[in-house]
């Protein structure tokens, strides 16, 4: 039976005697708190109303040493054990046999000079939007442990690596140590990792199982590459959008509006003046109708002054990895044609006196059509009339989320056959695709997607994975024993044998004949991948508006909806310059 471990401190232990038996009391895991493994025991009220299985333990509820499955290492017997509002509570009697080592432990806990307790068992993380809570802990055994003396012993290393990044804590208890914190931006973890590497590979089977081994590995990735702190996309109801911008007013972002400074700006001094110009349908707005379609008007559509433009523009940027490294070549009219190569210059060797080859150089075109993408903010008519909120900051930085997401899944897996407007990197012809050579990903597939393409493209070539895919290649090696994924050093980012990488959290995880697989996609971004927006954001303001999905109407409930759009084409204009794998 598999079996994690979880050495903890005892949570308001005491030694009592009762009619000269020696009872040890208190709490062997606390509810709703991080635990030093950075677990957060939390009842999952979608599936019980418990943490804790005890039904396999209460088959034989002894309390062991160390761990030690023998007559002589059994320090005692559970008198109580259950689960209330705190946690884990327990009451153990030791045993008053002269063993030695049960002697010892009894003697060193009655003293006071340990205080810790192990938890054995399997345990479950299965709310997905809370990977950190322990939703369920299967307990098999309970053991009296001390600070392990082996320092491979995983259960020291893995606390090693996760203090390393993150707070040191303060709680009391056995394994307390202080971490420094790591100088600069980004996190030290180049001993923890070594260690913990170490430990993986030759201590495993004796320690851990390898569903906490793959926990383990996720943590890492989710230190190095956090979500962004926002959410993924705008807030969906008025009520949402009210709790974000309260967060926002606290936040260092909320700085002092400053005054619009182009033509049509100045008009309106600032966001907040515009929104209410747009929603009364002021005259001054009449010369900046949209055209949202070629030679059509939009229906009540203003095109945004340029500073909100432009702030939006550089969220965009910051927001998304694909539009900092991807080729953004804005277009001022809703159709073009770019020309694109699509062979190199032959070169020959001639006799004297002989024909000179022809140069032929092949160019295509690459026809770009803008599309229109629009983000919906519903606020209630508090926010607009609130003017302890930098308007101008807090829409784009809602919108802007909401844009770069969009355009970050349509770049790298949109799908025209799904009703997407354009055809990403994945779903392109003409795009390297080497398949997996085994059932899971090893480095030799890795190397195919690498060498798969020619030099030009190769060169200066980016790796876009989401933390999944990062997840599976941080345990491969290459032919020398030498793993793939090298931690950060100094001002040298992460790289994947070398090779730089960004995390795009939009790449699927359900790729593949049985929807299992996720993908790496290899190549010149800022060369073959081209992101066009057309000129200008318009926002379309209404009192009056009705969706049908949630039966809200913004005139009866005294609300403002404010419509975003955005045209803009995105291009594979060089499918040769891309590879991507599909591995699990």
């Amino acid at each position: 039976m598999d079996r994690q471990f979880k050495i903890l401190p005892i949570e308001g232990g005491k030694i009592t005697q009762e009619n000269g038996a020696v009872f040890l009391e208190g709490y062997a895991n606390t509810k709703n708190q991080a635990d030093r493994y950075g677990d957060v025991p939390t009842v999952y009220a979608a599936k019980r109303d418990f943490v804790y299985d005890l039904k396999e333990y209460l088959r034989n509820p002894v309390l062991l040493v160390d761990h030690v499955n023998a007559v002589d290492h059994v320090a005692g017997s559970m008198t109580e054990i259950r689960e209330d509002e705190r946690g884990l509570y327990f009451k153990a009697k030791f045993s008053n046999s002269d063993n030695p080592v049960v002697a010892n432990a009894r003697q060193i806990y009655t003293e006071g000079h340990a205080k810790g307790i192990s938890i054995a068992g399997k345990f479950h993380y299965e709310n997905p939007d809370e990977p950190n809570q322990l939703t369920l802990a299967e307990i098999y055994e309970i053991s009296l442990v001390a600070v392990p003396a082996d320092p491979d012993a995983l259960a020291e290393a893995v606390q090693k690596a996760l203090k390393s990044l993150s707070e040191p804590k303060t709680d009391g208890g056995i394994m307390e140590t202080q971490t420094e914190k790591p100088s600069g931006n980004a996190p030290d973890i180049n001993a923890s990792l070594g260690e913990l590497r170490k430990t993986l590979e030759t201590r495993l089977e004796d320690c851990i199982t390898k569903e906490k081994a793959e926990k383990i590995v996720e943590d890492i990735v989710k230190k190095l590459h956090p979500q962004p702190s926002g959410r993924m996309v705008p807030p969906q109801t008025p009520e949402e959008v009210m709790e974000r911008a309260e967060a926002f007013k606290s936040s260092p972002r909320n700085t002092a509006e400053k005054a619009w400074t182009s033509d049509y700006g100045r008009k309106f001094g600032n966001m907040r003046n515009f929104l209410l110009a747009a929603k009364e349908r002021h005259p001054t707005l009449t010369d900046a109708k949209a055209v949202m379609a070629e030679g059509t008007a939009a229906a009540g559509g203003y095109l945004v002054p340029t500073e909100f433009y432009m702030e939006v523009v550089r969220l965009l940027r910051d927001a998304s990895p694909i539009m900092q490294i991807a080729n953004v070549l804005p277009m001022s009219t809703w159709k073009r044609l770019i020309p694109r190569q699509l062979s190199n210059v032959s070169v020959g060797w001639i006799t004297e006196a002989g024909a000179k080859p022809v140069a032929n150089v092949n160019f295509g075109q690459v026809e770009q059509v803008a599309k229109v993408m629009a983000a919906v903010v519903k606020c209630t008519d508090e926010l607009l009339r609130d003017s302890a909120i930098n308007l101008t900051a807090f829409l784009s930085e809602l919108i802007s989320e909401a844009m770069a997401l969009e355009i970050e899944r349509i770049a790298l897996s949109g799908n025209t056959a799904n009703g997407d407007p354009f055809n990403g990197i994945l779903n392109s012809s003409g795009v390297n695709a080497p398949g997996m050579a085994g059932a899971s990903v090893c480095f030799d597939d890795i190397i195919e997607m690498l060498y798969s393409l020619n030099a030009s493209y190769a060169q200066n070539a980016t790796i876009a994975l989401n933390r999944n895919g990062l997840k599976k290649l941080l345990k491969l090696k290459d032919s020398q024993g030498r793993y793939l994924w090298q931690p950060p050093a100094g001002n040298v980012p992460a790289t994947i044998w070398d090779v730089p990488y960004v995390i795009c959290p939009t790449i699927p995880n359900n790729l593949g004949a049985n929807t299992d697989m996720t993908a790496a996609i290899f190549g010149r971004f800022n060369k073959a991948l081209l992101i066009s927006p057309r000129e200008g954001i318009v926002v379309r303001v209404s009192q009056d508006a009705y969706d049908a999905g949630d039966s809200s109407n913004a005139f009866m409930q005294d609300q403002t909806w404010l419509r975003f759009t955005q045209a803009l084409s995105i291009d594979v204009a060089q499918p040769a310059g891309f590879s991507y794998l599909q591995f699990k």
